[in-house]
C-alpha cells in the first residue's frame, strides 16, 4: 500500500514537473513572439594617421534591440553597451571615442547623449532597409546585421583626450573639423567603422582611467550638483565612457 502511494505521488509530481515546464516554454515562445529581441556584438574601429602611419583603435560593443508596446511608445528601444574606444596615438597621447554623439553639425549637449545607441542603425543604414516590414520583423532584422559598415562623418561618436588622465576634469574635447589640430599637425583622423563579431566585449579602460571605478561619482566633475553654464566635464558622465549591463 505505502509502496503504491509513493508511486502515485511520484508520478503526481513528475506530471506537474512536465506541465511546468511546457507551460513555461509556451510562456518564453508568446513573449519571444510578442516581443522580440536583438542581440548583436560589433567591434567599433577607428583609425587615425601619424605621420602617415595608420593607427586604429578598437572596442567591441553590444546594441540590444527589444520591442516595446504600451501607451505613446510602440517601436522598439535600442540599447548599447560595452567601453570606449582608446587610440593611442604615438607621440600624441590617446584619443577616446565615447559612447555617446553629437548632432550632425557638431553640437554637444546633455540632449544628444542617447543618440550613441543608433549608431550601428545610421551606419548599417537599417532604417533604410526596414522597408514594410512591421516593427517586429524589423526588431528580428537586426539581428540578421553581418559585415562591415562605414560611419559617416556627421555619426561619428564624441572624441576627447586629457591632457593628464589622472584627472577627469582634464579633458578636452576634439571638434569634427578640427581634429588636426587638436591632436597635433602630424595627425590625421582617417574615418571609423564598424564590423558584427562574436568576440566578448573589450574591457580594461579602467587601468587608464582609474577614476571610472570611483563609485560615488557620476560626472568627471567631482560633485557636479548642476550648471546653468555646464562646462564639458560637467557633461560627461562615466557611463560614456564604459556602460554595463546592470
Amino acid at each position: 500500500m505505502t509502496l503504491n502511494k509513493e508511486r502515485r505521488s511520484t508520478k503526481a509530481l513528475l506530471k506537474r514537473t512536465v506541465i511546468a515546464i511546457a507551460g513555461s516554454i509556451v510562456l518564453w515562445l508568446a513573449w519571444n513572439y510578442f516581443f522580440p529581441k536583438s542581440v548583436i556584438h560589433y567591434r567599433l574601429d577607428v583609425t587615425f594617421e601619424v605621420d602617415g602611419v595608420p593607427v586604429t583603435g578598437s572596442s567591441v560593443q553590444k546594441l540590444v534591440v527589444y520591442r516595446v508596446r504600451g501607451i505613446g511608445h510602440n517601436k522598439a528601444s535600442w540599447h548599447t553597451y560595452g567601453e570606449a574606444v582608446r587610440v593611442d596615438l604615438p607621440g600624441h597621447g590617446a584619443v577616446y571615442v565615447l559612447m555617446t554623439t553629437p548632432t550632425p553639425d557638431g553640437t554637444y549637449t546633455f540632449s544628444t547623449k542617447g543618440r550613441f545607441d543608433f549608431l550601428v542603425s545610421w551606419a548599417c543604414k537599417l532604417k533604410e532597409q526596414r522597408g514594410d516590414r512591421s516593427w517586429d520583423d524589423f526588431v528580428r532584422m537586426v539581428g540578421q546585421v553581418s559585415g562591415e559598415c562605414k560611419v559617416p562623418d556627421q555619426y561619428v561618436p564624441l572624441m576627447v583626450r586629457f591632457i593628464d588622465e589622472t584627472k577627469p576634469t582634464s579633458v578636452q574635447r576634439i571638434h569634427p573639423n578640427e581634429r588636426e589640430k587638436s591632436t597635433g599637425k602630424k595627425v590625421r583622423f582617417v574615418g571609423a567603422k564598424i564590423e558584427v563579431t562574436d568576440e566578448p566585449l573589450t574591457s580594461g579602460i579602467d587601468k587608464h582611467l582609474h577614476w571610472l571605478t570611483e563609485k560615488s561619482e557620476k560626472r568627471l566633475t567631482p560633485g557636479y550638483t548642476g550648471s546653468e553654464n555646464p562646462s564639458l566635464p560637467d557633461t560627461l558622465k562615466h557611463s560614456y565612457f564604459w556602460r554595463h549591463e546592470s
